[in-house]
C-alpha cells in the first residue's frame, strides 16, 4: 500500500491510498455519515476519533482521507471539552465544508492537550509530544496511522 500525504492547511492533511485491490464498487450512502469510534488500545490507539463521510464520498472509486486534529485552543484536563470541540470541528466548521467540497471522508482524532504536560502541543505533534514516555500519549503519529488502518478495514 502506498500512502500519499498532501498538506492542505496548517494542520490539515489529505491521505491518498492506492492499493492493487481497488474497490470495484462502493455502496452509495443515503445521507452523510457521522460516527464516534471508541479508543482501542489493543488495536494501537488510546483515544477515540470522529469519522465524517459526506454523501458524495461514497460515490468515488478511489478514496482520499482528510485528517484534521482536534484543537480546543488551550490545554484542559476535561476530556469532554476535547470531545465537544472535535464534534463541533467535524460537523460545523471549515473542515466539514472542505470534506464535502473534495468529497472526502474526514477523520478527527481526539488527542488531549493536558494541563499536566504544558510543553506538549499534541495537536501539532511537536517534539515534546513525539518524545513523551506517557503511555497513552506515546507515538500519536502511530496511533493516527492505526486509526486510519482500522477505518480502512471497515470499508
Amino acid at each position: 500500500m502506498k500512502l500519499n500525504v498532501l498538506m492542505i492547511a496548517t494542520f490539515s492533511f489529505l491521505i491518498g491510498c492506492s492499493t492493487s485491490e481497488e474497490k470495484q464498487s462502493r455502496t452509495p450512502l443515503e445521507r452523510d455519515h457521522f460516527e464516534q469510534i471508541a479508543a482501542s488500545p489493543s488495536q494501537g490507539f488510546y483515544y477515540p476519533y470522529l469519522l465524517f463521510v459526506p454523501l458524495t464520498a461514497s460515490l468515488k472509486k478511489t478514496a482520499h482521507l482528510l485528517v484534521e486534529p482536534n484543537n480546543t485552543g488551550s490545554s484542559t484536563d476535561d476530556f469532554k471539552e476535547h470531545v465537544n470541540s472535535a464534534i463541533q470541528l467535524t460537523t460545523k466548521s471549515y473542515v466539514n465544508r472542505m470534506a464535502r467540497f473534495i468529497s472526502s471522508p474526514l477523520l478527527v482524532p481526539i488527542f488531549p492537550r493536558s494541563n499536566q504536560f504544558p510543553l506538549m502541543y499534541t495537536h501539532s505533534l511537536d517534539r515534546d509530544t513525539l518524545l513523551t514516555q506517557e503511555k497513552d500519549l506515546q507515538r500519536l503519529d502511530l496511533q493516527l496511522i492505526a486509526m486510519r488502518l482500522i477505518m480502512q478495514k471497515r470499508d
